[in-house]
């Protein structure tokens, strides 16, 4: 498994001085390029038998998480073993979100065709996107904390939404880097169509647990 081995320890000299926010960001992006392409096709070819897509992105976290933390890993081991140990959880979780998400879009889908039809419809609409909003900067916590923390599924997903308030702002601006890259993929396609099958869906996850993690472990981990 030499193709799925990465680096043993952490990127950053001793006695160089901590970076933080933008320049942390990219000094991690950098340095694991290699690996998160790695972590890509890993996904990939974990979610082959659809069912397991859950498990699949759970265990891509566990390896963003490490890259976050600079903290050692071997790619393959620590992919695998977080796909093994997290499968029931994660395929839970996963299927619970999803069917949450499909609802709230169907909502929206509704509400925007009958904005015309009575003022109800125009409170509800944006009820309606804002608890899909809501859901889905509670996932961005949830599979994170899955593999860090030891709890049971419930308890995941009611802190999952009451580290919203309190990492809001953090999940904005990595929902904003999300749609940029996305944006930007499309605009430079057909040429940028390897770079995104490739890179994308590890990027969007480091973006995702770069902008949870400081939350979880201020108010979840260090408690």
């Amino acid at each position: 498994m030499i193709f799925f081995s990465s680096r043993p320890g952490p990127g950053i000299k001793k006695d160089a001085p901590p970076a933080k926010g933008l320049r942390l960001f990219f000094q991690i992006l950098f340095r694991e390029f290699f690996s998160l392409i790695k972590v890509s096709f890993l996904f990939y070819l974990f979610c082959i038998p659809v069912v397991t897509i859950p498990a699949a992105y759970c265990a891509m976290t566990r390896v963003t998480v490490s890259m976050v933390r600079d903290e050692p890993y071997f790619l393959w081991n620590a992919f695998f073993t977080a796909f093994r140990s997290e499968f029931a959880k994660a395929t839970a979780a996963g299927f619970v979100f999803l069917a949450g998400l499909a609802l709230n879009i169907t909502a929206l889908i509704y509400y925007r065709d009958h904005l015309g039809t009575g003022d109800l419809i125009w409170v509800m609409y944006p009820v309606a996107l804002a608890c899909a909003v809501t859901l889905v900067f509670a996932g961005y916590s949830l599979f994170p904390m899955i593999v860090l923390v030891d709890l049971p599924l419930h308890e995941l997903v009611k802190n999952s939404f009451l580290l919203i308030p309190v990492s809001f702002f953090r999940y904005v601006l990595a929902t904003l880097a999300c749609a940029v890259f996305i944006a930007a993929g499309y605009v430079f396609s057909p040429g940028s169509a390897v770079a995104m099958l490739l890179f994308y869906p590890s990027l969007l996850n480091l973006i995702t647990v770069f902008g949870a993690y400081k939350g979880i472990k201020e108010h979840i981990i260090s408690p």
